[in-house]
């Protein structure tokens, strides 16, 4: 879609949304970015009419059946997302990513189901690795497909432009994302780009409404405002409470959604200018892979967390309330002791399950509410609940998961860093195939980044798995320090302050994903 084109239909959307807040002046307002985005998908006119098609965008237990028994795809429904079908392949492959090339083709009910067998029978015969969706009814999302590598997207765009089954019933691109010959590409991360641009609509209609300027409301308003946005939130000063505020964003991995709603916000001001090209898509792309790049803007986001105002009186209402059911099922010393362990590391298995506790404590962010207490009081925990609890002599450690302990190989040949390495992978290993029978919670990365961070906050190595004596042999041979000293060489990080929690717990994060991914790479390269 050319960009003059693409400014006449973005400008048409924004004024249609802005006449209809001004002939509907009691619209709930927290509905609005929703129904902006429901409508935004379906919008396949030029003018100011709306195009609803909700025809099914074929039978997705045919494509499963045609998909069956081909090399190099599978094709299956998640119970917990069952409005999306997904087509993947060697997904492992993404892992080196931080971001992945999106593309978006979307195709009408009438000729989307010979469609999707004729573009995922192309991507299955060039084995190309990607994670892929198809939604159940038509929108110009409907088929997305992120891959990572610049040749890889523009094999499938070359393709799909010469495939007659598809071309015939290819609908208009989102005009708010930059597209190459009529297919829509964005980098978002773990991010919905569409979703993004939604809410940023959303805040400038929101804006324009409680100044009385909604007749006013265009496209050059509206670019205006991301641009200030942007400028005030993310250059002049790093404004998180804002960014979580607007977005409706938890604190789960915060960092990395906050850059990856910058890297968003950058490619929708860069795609404006009409002489943007895919070849600079694909240098953001690259800039949103670049590790140096990302790292730095990941620590000053990092830095930047946390920074609200805590009222105290509701974190020690909290706390008694937590330790107070705790006790339901164990002594207060152990309450308190699991309670302090849930702070230094975060995984919210040292919080019982009893009476809901434990979906209670995340959704009110206790943890978090703590340490921005701490930061803001300049106490540790320890003193902390010393001068808030009676004081406890007691230190009861969670138990530690129990292994088959094997004989322990003649590894003395081994280096510090490889006894690291070779026990998150175990870890990895064994957690990440538990996670997939649906045994545990937290996912392999995700436990060995806990395991990191918990030997790093306390000196503690019980996080990581002892089968074959990997855990003894790392507790022998690399101290806390070692592991510290390999982490940062290997992330290439240098003048931090390893003792900060903030850094322990983005030093565990990044050291975790690092070392699964190159690991993968060096089996795939053999």
């Amino acid at each position: 879609m050319k960009i003059t084109h693409r400014k006449k239909t973005m400008d048409s959307f924004i004024k249609f949304w802005s006449k209809i807040l001004i002939e509907n002046p009691d619209f709930n307002m927290n509905f609005l970015s929703d129904s902006i985005y429901k409508n935004l998908t379906r919008w396949y006119d030029t003018e100011e009419e709306l195009t609803h098609d909700n025809r099914s965008c074929g039978n997705f237990d045919e494509w499963i059946n045609y998909f069956d028994k081909k090399d190099n795809i599978e094709v299956d429904i998640d119970k917990e997302w069952s409005y999306f079908i997904q087509f993947v392949n060697k997904k492992e492959d993404l892992f080196e990513n931080n971001n992945l090339i999106k593309l978006y083709i979307p195709i009408d009910s009438n000729c989307i189901k010979d469609g999707v067998k004729a573009l995922f029978d192309f991507l299955a015969k060039e084995n190309i690795a990607h994670i892929s969706k198809i939604g159940k009814h038509t929108r110009f999302d409907n088929i997305t497909i992120r891959v990572g590598s610049e040749e890889d997207a523009k094999k499938i765009m070359e393709f799909v432009n010469s495939c007659d089954q598809i071309k015939e019933g290819m609908l208009p691109p989102d005009p708010f994302a930059f597209s190459e010959e009529d297919i829509a590409l964005a980098v978002d991360g773990n991010l919905s780009y569409t979703n993004t641009i939604t809410e940023y609509i959303s805040l400038y209609l929101t804006e324009c409404k409680n100044n009385n300027t909604l007749e006013e409301a265009n496209l050059d308003g509206f670019i205006e405002f991301i641009k200030q946005y942007y400028n005030t939130t993310f250059i002049n000063k790093i404004d998180t409470t804002r960014i979580f505020k607007d977005f409706r964003t938890n604190s789960s991995n915060a960092a990395n959604k906050a850059n990856n709603l910058k890297e968003v916000t950058e490619l929708f001001i860069a795609t404006l200018d009409e002489d943007f090209t895919f070849e600079q898509f694909i240098e953001h792309f690259n800039k949103c892979n670049d590790f140096e790049t990302v790292k730095k803007s990941k620590l000053e986001f990092f830095y930047t967390l946390v920074k609200d105002d805590v009222d105290e009186n509701d974190i020690e209402e909290l706390i008694a309330y937590t330790v107070n059911t705790m006790t339901q099922k164990m002594t207060i010393e152990e309450a308190i002791n699991q309670l302090k362990n849930y702070i230094y590391v975060g995984n919210p298995a040292y919080i019982s399950k009893v009476s809901g506790l434990r979906n209670y404590v995340v959704e009110n962010d206790l943890r978090n509410k703590i340490l921005i207490m701490l930061d803001k009081e300049n106490i540790t925990i320890e003193d902390y609940f010393e001068q808030m609890l009676p004081k406890n002599e007691v230190l009861i450690e969670e138990d530690p998961v129990i292994d088959e302990v094997l004989p322990i190989e003649d590894i003395s040949t081994k280096t510090k860093e490889e006894y690291l390495i070779s026990t998150i992978m175990e870890t990895y290993e064994k957690f990440e195939k538990k996670y997939k029978q649906g045994e545990y919670e937290f996912s392999g990365e995700k436990h060995v980044s806990l395991a990191l961070f918990q030997l790093l906050a306390l000196n503690k190595y019980d996080g990581f798995t002892n089968t074959s004596g990997t855990r003894d042999a790392l507790i022998e041979n690399v101290s806390r320090e070692d592991a510290i000293e390999i982490m940062m060489e290997a992330l290439k990080y240098s003048k931090i302050d390893t003792e900060d929690r903030k850094i322990q717990e983005l030093l565990s994060t990044e050291y975790a994903k690092y070392i699964i991914e190159e690991t993968y790479k060096k089996e795939k390269n053999k």
